[in-house]
């Protein structure tokens, strides 16, 4: 975290053992979320500047994070082509899409939607419904 009255870093979060790729927070619980070519996602306890969670799973490093409010999930993209819904609680995946045949490196959510919009660097933008769990749409008319 930054004072950006100063440009000083408030803190540094030290716990992952390769570089940082991707950030989501949750605001309501002062929550940051880290994403790293470690393959672990790692919850961070802003009052207290310590890991609170681990989640375990991907087997390549994870490049994109988002953290959806309203399902209360988290929601992840790899180097291991997957995109992997979590439970925040309880930091257990709860679904998992596969169908990129490329790193996953953006995800998007709508605030009230069960819809997960992610890109790839296969050049695809894949639409995943939560509720069914299933790739509803692929748009493909981007290149490389």
């Amino acid at each position: 975290a930054w004072d950006l009255g100063t440009y000083r870093p408030l803190m540094t979060l030290v716990g992952h053992s390769h570089a940082v790729k991707a950030m989501a927070c949750d605001p309501r619980l002062a929550y940051l979320y880290s994403a790293s070519d470690d393959k672990e996602v790692k919850c961070w306890d802003m009052t207290s500047n310590r890991v609170f969670r681990t989640y375990h799973g991907h087997q390549a490093g994870i490049y994109s994070l988002k953290y959806h409010a309203d399902l209360d999930v988290l929601i992840s993209g790899s180097r291991d082509c997957s995109v992997r819904v979590w439970d925040t609680r309880t930091a257990k995946e709860v679904i998992r899409f596969n169908g990129h045949q490329h790193s996953v490196t953006s995800i998007e959510t709508a605030a009230t939607s069960p819809q997960i919009v992610t890109g790839s660097m296969d050049a695809t933008i894949r639409l995943w419904d939560i509720r069914t769990q299933k790739c509803q749409d692929v748009l493909t008319h981007h290149s490389r």
